[in-house]
C-alpha cells in the first residue's frame, strides 16, 4: 500500500508540474504592466502599452500597434484609486522580448522606478508564489538577488552563483 501510495504522489507531483510548465508557457508572450494611471471608459488599454513601451522604455525596434493581440485590465476598479495592472498580449514572443530587453536596461530600470511602472512576465500561481518566497529570502539576507525570466525563476546565491 505505501509503495502504491508513493508511486501515485510521484506520478501527481510530476503532473502538476507538467501542467504548470504547459500553462507558463501559454503564457509566454504576455506581459502585466502595472502602476499606468487609468483613463475615464478606457476598455482596451493598448495605447497605454505603447506609450510605456516607445516613450518611457525607448523600445528599439519601436513596438507597434500590430505588436499586440490584446491588451487590458485586470479586475475590477478599485475603490482607492490605484490603478489596475494591464495584461498585454503580443502577437510574437519577439515583440514580447523586445519591451523586457528594454526594461532591464540600466536607463530602462530608472525610468520605471521614477514613474512606478512595473513591467513583469506573466506568471503562473505556483511561479509566482515561488518568485515571492525567493524574493523574502532576499529581504532576509539570506539571497543576494531573485528574479524571473521567460517564466522560468532564477536566483543568485551570497556566493555570486546561480
Amino acid at each position: 500500500m505505501t509503495t502504491q501510495y508513493k508511486n501515485l504522489k510521484d506520478e501527481y507531483n510530476t503532473l502538476h508540474a507538467k501542467v504548470n510548465n504547459l500553462e507558463q508557457y501559454s503564457r509566454r508572450n504576455c506581459a502585466i504592466i502595472s502602476g499606468i494611471p487609468e483613463s475615464p471608459g478606457e476598455r482596451i488599454a493598448d495605447n497605454s502599452v505603447l506609450s510605456v513601451a516607445n516613450d518611457k522604455l525607448k523600445c528599439d525596434p519601436p513596438l507597434t500597434i500590430n505588436d499586440i493581440d490584446r491588451s487590458h485590465r485586470l479586475g475590477k476598479p478599485r475603490g482607492d484609486g490605484r490603478p489596475r495592472p494591464i495584461i498585454a498580449k503580443f502577437w510574437s514572443y519577439r515583440s514580447k522580448a523586445t519591451i523586457m530587453r528594454a526594461k532591464a536596461t540600466t536607463s530602462g530600470r530608472a525610468v520605471l522606478r521614477e514613474s512606478e511602472i512595473f513591467v513583469n512576465d506573466n506568471l503562473t500561481k505556483a511561479n509566482m508564489s515561488l518568485l515571492k518566497d525567493a524574493q523574502s529570502l532576499v529581504k532576509l539576507n539570506l539571497l543576494n538577488q531573485a528574479w524571473s525570466y521567460d517564466g522560468k525563476i532564477f536566483i543568485k546565491t551570497l556566493k555570486d552563483e546561480r
